[in-house]
């Protein structure tokens, strides 16, 4: 399991979240597949909570990966004034 800690009873990687690329090891583990694999191109969209489109995202796999998430983070995310001692959230 990619998002389990090495060795057995050690639980789950605390890094292995949505949006965190770095030190997550089943990011990581999915580009090395796609570097096996190296692409030509990536066409993809982002789109809205609503289901509209937002973005077209095309060129280099992984510079167009990156924007695509990066306008994701920028039209869907919360911003977080400080922290708190609870977080009430839904889904939905």
């Amino acid at each position: 399991m990619l998002a389990l800690n090495p060795g057995a009873g050690t639980g789950c990687n605390p890094n292995v979240t949505s949006a965190n690329f770095k030190d997550n090891t089943f990011h990581e583990d999915l580009m090395e597949c796609v570097e096996f694999v190296n692409p030509a191109f990536l066409f993809d969209v982002v789109l809205t909570a609503e289901g509209k489109l937002h973005e077209i995202v095309a060129g280099n796999w992984k510079t167009a990966f990156f924007k695509g998430c990066e306008d994701l983070l920028e039209i869907s995310g919360v911003p977080i004034k400080e922290q708190a001692d609870v977080v009430i959230a839904s889904g939905g």
